[in-house]
Formats: structure tokens, sequence, C-alpha cells
């Protein structure tokens, strides 16, 4: 995919206000590690809105940035991935997820300038959280997991 295409397609999920019915708005370019997203130095994320919403966890997508599709009873929502909470999502799939998530603008340079993005700040489950989770992996489980989310994504 050329710098056109992915320009292209990130514009689409932008317009869409990162919101889909289709989750497939990207084609994988997974290399094995995780791309982080956060802010660039010198331009500090600006938050807009803290939300929750609970959902399962579809599938990653690539794009610019690596993405998160959640399914709720209503729509499928995505989320920019900012560190490991792709290995969490891919640990926990099939299991109700309450996502506490930001709305931010954040400077997105392939974008060219500020753009609305939704990036998870806490993930639930009914036996555990991101932050937990967190606190008990190790690098080597970590590592496996890391294939686990090449098998999510599409």
């Amino acid at each position: 995919m050329n710098n056109l295409q992915r320009q292209s397609i990130f514009s689409i999920v932008l317009a869409l206000n990162l919101q889909v019915i289709d989750p497939v708005l990207a084609l994988p370019t997974f290399d094995g590690g995780t791309q982080l997203a956060s802010a660039t130095p010198g331009f500090p994320d600006k938050l807009i809105s803290a939300k929750t919403v609970v959902g399962y966890f579809n599938n990653f997508v690539w794009g610019d940035y690596f993405y998160a599709v959640i399914r709720t009873n209503r729509e499928n929502r995505i989320f920019l991935i900012d560190g490991d909470e792709d290995c969490f999502l891919a640990s926990h799939q099939r299991v109700k997820l309450k996502i506490r998530y930001e709305q931010l603008q954040r400077y997105l340079p392939q974008a060219g300038g500020y753009q609305s993005v939704y990036v998870i700040s806490n993930i639930q489950t009914d036996r555990t959280s991101l932050a937990k989770w967190r606190r008990s992996i190790s690098p080597a489980k970590l590592k496996q997991c890391r294939l686990l989310v090449e098998r999510a994504t599409k």
C-alpha cells in the first residue's frame, strides 16, 4: 500500500470520527511489533472528553496507525492503540469489556495536523482490569501475546 492510499484510508477513518460500521478500513501490514501512537514531542495531546463503552473485542486493523475494533450493541467503535492494550484485548476475546477511553486532539504527522482520536485509558472485565494485568504480565508472556495480536489483525 502506498502513502497516498494510506492517507486516503486514514482520512476516511477520521472523517467517520473513528466510528464505523465496516471495520475493515485498512489492509494489514502487521510486522510483529507494536506501533506506539503517543503524542508527538512539541505537540501535546488535548483532552476533549472521557467516556465509557461496553462491548466485545472484534479485531485489529492497520492504517498509518494500529487500531482496535470493539463491537458494541449499537455499532463498531475504533480505538487507537497506544501501548500494550492490544495484548490485553487479544487475550480477552469473547469477554465482555468495559472500556474507559479519552477523545483527544492529537497531532498526527501523517494526517497533517491535529485530529480527533479515541484512546483507551482502561479496560475492565468481570475478573480483571488492564491495570492489574499490566502489573502481573511477565516479559515472556507479553512476547507470546504478540502472536495472539497477529492472529487478531485483519
